[in-house]
């Protein structure tokens, strides 16, 4: 019989609460994500069982972090909006601006190719 197992599998919940913090380390000044990082015991690549959870919340300039406790992570919850994103994030929307550009610049290339074979 084999048996495939492991450790080091991660699940990661984020809440974003309305705290604005300065980074020690950069000194940019931001809305920090609180983080609850889960860390399972796997069973052919299948999460069973949860050994360690760590609470921080991090710097998303920079990523420096401090760890925090669980309660503060639940009051975060518990104000947080439903969205997991932070305030002024626009939506993905599956392209990047260069990938826009691109398109539209090969739109144009072909409405004038098109109007010099018409002509």
């Amino acid at each position: 019989m084999f048996f495939v197992f492991g450790f080091g599998k991660q699940t990661i919940k984020t809440r974003w609460a309305d705290e604005v913090r300065t980074c020690p380390r950069c000194g940019n000044t931001k809305r920090w994500p609180y983080k609850k990082i889960t860390y399972w015991f796997t069973l052919f690549f299948i999460p069973i069982l949860p050994y360690q959870v760590k609470y921080v919340t991090v710097c998303p300039i920079c990523g420096y972090f401090e760890t925090i406790d669980q309660a503060a992570f639940d009051a975060a919850s518990e104000e947080a909006d439903d969205s997991d994103k932070p305030v002024g994030v626009p939506p993905r929307t599956g392209m990047t601006e260069v990938q826009r550009r691109f398109n539209q610049e090969m739109a144009t290339y072909e409405n004038q190719k098109k109007d010099k074979t018409e002509q």
